[in-house]
């Protein structure tokens, strides 16, 4: 059982995982909710997985309005989770990262880049958003917090892609910059993010994923 909700949790990561999904793990893993949670803890506490928290995103500290229930996972690290589903490194070494069709590996390993940008005397933590399922499906991979101020990331596993999530959040939160984490190359744009009629400028930092340890000192 406790083997079951390992894979189970191991195959969720990137993936917001709600009570609907801890049921059915639960249920396939022939245990029940509080065994879950139960392994959950467990895995936390031996530092196998990281919990990303859901934020209000309205102000910081992030953790102060938090969805308990609904976060995403992360792993350990982005090479064992390779190994754990049985995918030979050296077969995503000699491939590009957009094609190796591995979205979640790309939001893993910029994941754990986050989680440890800060000095080492700060606790890590990270969080993500997304609003109301009644105001559309938008998601924020990731909330980084520089100064007080709240940036957007979102990650993508090729050069570009669509940034529609990050006009949402632009939008709602009334953001003055994001930053895009891809392939591409580096590069900041005067965007307009436009919603409902509504418009509203703010700076647009790309990122490619070599220079993601520097994004604390890039960001002041």
């Amino acid at each position: 059982m406790l083997n079951g909700f390992f894979n189970g949790i191991l195959g969720q990561i990137g993936r917001q995982f709600s009570h609907k999904q801890a049921q059915e793990l639960a249920h396939m893993s022939s245990g029940d909710n509080r065994q879950l949670n139960l392994a959950i803890e467990r895995f936390i506490a031996a530092r196998l997985f990281y919990r990303v928290l859901h934020s209000y995103a309205n102000a910081v500290p992030l953790g102060a309005e938090t969805k308990i229930r609904i976060s995403k996972f992360l792993f350990i690290d982005v090479g064992l989770l390779l190994a754990a589903r049985g995918i030979p490194a050296q077969s995503m070494m000699e491939a590009k990262l957009e094609l190796a069709g591995k979205g979640e590996l790309a939001e893993q390993w910029v994941g754990q880049q986050l989680l440890y940008s800060k000095a080492t005397y700060i606790n890590p933590e990270l969080y993500y958003w997304h609003p109301p399922k009644s105001e559309g499906q938008a998601e924020i991979d990731y909330l980084y917090v520089q100064d007080n101020e709240i940036i957007p990331v979102e990650v993508k596993s090729g050069s570009n892609g669509s940034i529609k999530s990050l006009h949402s959040y632009v939008i709602k939160k009334q953001a003055q910059r994001g930053i895009r984490i891809s392939s591409g190359k580096p590069l900041v744009e005067r965007l307009i993010a436009r919603q409902n009629k509504i418009e509203r400028e703010f700076d647009l930092i790309n990122l490619p994923f070599y220079l993601l340890n520097q994004i604390e000192r890039l960001l002041r």
